[in-house]
């Protein structure tokens, strides 16, 4: 009969504590066959993590490896919060919020614009309480109120002796009360209540994280060693 030789494994040093190790220097005539199935197995995963052990013992220069390896995990982190700050802010309730708030601006624009045609219908010229008249109102506010024509005095000022301020022309009896029902509109409820709800709208719009483009993704995925669909990402 044809003899075999066998030779005893010398483990490495540092290792000898090792769960295989271990098990090796208990193995026997009496040790089973599925505890040998068990612990001697290798499978694909086991080649894939010896290779990886492989590489970084062969590294020439592991710090500056564990330097690329810490950018790589900082640009990660980067792409997904930038993904998640999307996704976020495109949450069904965040959309929700928005619809809302968008149905409840027309809704309170719409019961200002009817209360502007009821406080002055049948005046010379359309487009009274519009968003271009309310700007130059405004405009007209500050040019009385702060920097030339009134200082400190309230507006609009409409003392005997006053002028309007866009046109420079002295303020008739009729004059002075359409420019007072001018700033009552402006600081009526309604109107309050539609500009509020106007800010609202776009604040929430604003909150709204813009998706990437191409470009800006290719970028991210690039700079990771990542793909796309299968393909490097361009």
């Amino acid at each position: 009969m044809e003899s075999i030789s066998l030779t005893k494994l010398t483990p490495p040093e540092g290792s000898s504590s090792t769960k295989s190790i271990l098990w090796l220097n208990k193995l026997s005539n009496r040790t089973l066959t599925k505890d040998i199935d068990t612990h001697c197995s290798w499978v694909e995963a086991d080649e894939f993590d010896l290779s990886n052990k492989r590489k970084q013992i062969a590294e020439t220069d592991p710090i500056e490896k564990m330097k690329q390896y810490m950018n790589t995990a900082q640009s990660i982190k980067k792409l997904h919060t930038l993904l998640s700050d999307v996704k976020n802010s495109l949450s069904d309730d965040a959309c929700t919020e928005i619809i809302n708030a968008k149905s409840d601006y027309i809704k309170k624009k719409k019961a200002a614009d009817e209360d502007v045609k009821k406080v002055f219908e049948g005046l010379p010229l359309d487009g009274v309480g519009s968003d271009s008249w309310k700007l130059l109102w405004e405009q007209a506010r500050s040019f009385s109120e702060k920097k030339h024509a009134y200082l400190n005095e309230t507006f609009p000022y409409t003392s005997t002796d006053s002028n309007c301020v866009l046109c420079h022309q002295p303020l008739s009896a009729e004059a002075h009360g359409r420019l007072n029902s001018f700033e009552s509109y402006v600081k009526a409820s309604l109107n309050k209540q539609a500009k509020t709800a106007e800010e609202h709208y776009a604040t929430l719009l604003k909150a709204v994280k813009e998706i990437p483009n191409e470009s800006t993704l290719a970028l991210h995925f690039n700079s990771n060693g990542c793909r796309i669909r299968g393909r490097k990402a361009i």
